[in-house]
């Protein structure tokens, strides 16, 4: 998928959820299905991507691993609802998944749909210090697609506000 062949991509990987569903219905599923969210959402897909993500969720919960994959799959959930313009919902699907991680600030996936969510309500100042700690998540063995991701929220945050700095 993430290297063009999309149709392909996500056959393969609806394939593999299938497999896993009988073969490996705790880390292979709970892993596919955030996997297949992600890949329906970048292929515009979003409902497709909302009822695979929240299916990721109940697996989560069934198997008693909501801690370890909750806040990813309510991440991704979070981004596709925001996408479609359900922002209550993901604004809610947000609280559930901080209410998972200890910290309460949630890995750097969730912490970036919580910028997007704070700017998308106009809610700039929280949306800056969520950025604010994001950047300092951002660092060290990052997958480098998650710091775009970050980027650009932070992009969004800075056009509303007019927040601009310079790149010199």
């Amino acid at each position: 998928v993430g290297i063009g062949a999309i149709d392909g991509g996500i056959e393969a990987l609806e394939a593999a959820c299938a497999i896993a569903r009988d073969h490996d219905p705790l880390n292979g599923l709970i892993a596919g299905l955030h996997n297949l969210a992600y890949h329906l959402s970048l292929a515009d897909r979003l409902e497709d991507a909302r009822a695979v993500a929240f299916e990721g969720v109940a697996a989560a919960q069934r198997a008693g691993v909501e801690r370890r994959y909750g806040v990813n799959l309510r991440a991704v959930a979070a981004d596709i609802l925001l996408r479609l313009g359900r922002t209550p919902e993901a604004e809610a699907v947000v609280e559930e998944a901080r209410r998972l991680d200890r910290s309460g600030e949630g890995t750097l996936y969730l912490q970036i749909e919580r910028i997007r969510l704070e700017t998308t309500t106009g809610r700039f100042e929280a949306a800056q210090a969520i950025r604010e700690r994001a950047d300092r998540s951002a660092t060290g063995d990052v997958d480098f697609d998650l710091v775009a991701y970050l980027r650009t929220a932070e992009a969004e945050l800075c056009a509303w506000t007019g927040e601009f700095r310079s790149g010199a």
